[in-house]
């Protein structure tokens, strides 16, 4: 979904298009958009998205500077939030590209290849482009891998905050080294599609559902014994109701310049 034109444009489109993508049950954001600073509508929409088991994919940026010193949001908020993935661009040879923006303190999560991109260009041509945002959609797609393998594995994906932090982890886990370290770098390297894969936490994702299904059935079982009781005085049940409430997130707006 496009939120810029000619490259510009409102963080409330942006924060519009997060409650979109929510509202539609997608749960593998990519951003390749950014800001200089964080507002209390984005603070709020990125802990709406989270919570609600998103994992949000999001360009690092291309100034070359360090994101653990003047970040860009939303790919700022990886330092805090481990459903957020931040990701800078590596170039062809194997090395952190110049201008991406870099950090060793959480800033940057891991690389993705962005220099000389061959992608679809208006009217059907062809063009090569660089930056980080051509990196980010890169890792978004190692994240859908991930997820099918989960699905394979009969992991229920719905809202399910635990494989988008696993997902995170074992990406940033499994990366494949740079060509050679240079003054600007990241604690990680360039995402290893393969590796993400197998390093995904199968089994801990196995265990907790089956700990969620195992609570589910007992919260339903005491909900019965408790209206057989009520239906035994004077034969009529009282006092129980059970009501489970879904709202569409509303999410602050702002009109701030991206």
């Amino acid at each position: 979904m496009s939120v810029l034109n000619a490259g510009t444009g409102q963080v409330s489109d942006g924060l519009r298009c997060w409650d979109y993508c929510m509202a539609q049950g997608i749960q593998i954001l990519t951003n390749s958009w950014g800001a200089a600073s964080h507002v209390l509508a984005m603070d709020t929409a990125i802990a709406a998205v989270t919570n609600a088991g998103g994992l949000v994919i999001c360009s690092a940026g291309n100034d070359g500077v360090s994101q653990d010193v003047t970040p860009q949001y939303p790919s700022g908020y990886a330092q805090t939030n481990n459903q957020v993935v931040s990701v800078a661009a590596s170039d062809t040879s194997g090395n952190l590209w110049l201008r991406s923006n870099y950090g060793v303190k959480g800033g940057v999560t891991l690389a993705a290849p962005g220099v000389q991109l061959l992608g679809l260009g208006l009217a059907g041509t062809y063009i090569k482009s660089t930056g980080t945002s051509m990196a980010a959609p890169q890792v978004a797609g190692v994240a859908v891998l991930q997820y099918a393998h989960a699905l394979k594995a009969g992991i229920d994906l719905t809202g399910n905050a635990q494989l988008a932090r696993l997902a995170k982890s074992a990406m940033a886990g499994s990366t494949q080294p740079f060509a050679s370290v240079g003054t600007h770098t990241i604690p990680t390297g360039i995402v290893n599609a393969v590796a993400a894969v197998e390093a995904l936490d199968i089994a801990a994702l196995q265990t907790a559902q089956r700990q969620r299904q195992a609570t589910a059935t007992a919260s339903v079982g005491v909900a019965v014994a408790i209206a057989v009781v009520a239906f035994g005085v004077g034969g009529i049940v009282v006092g129980l109701a059970t009501t489970l409430a879904f709202k569409r997130r509303e999410v602050l707006r702002t009109d701030a310049e991206v």
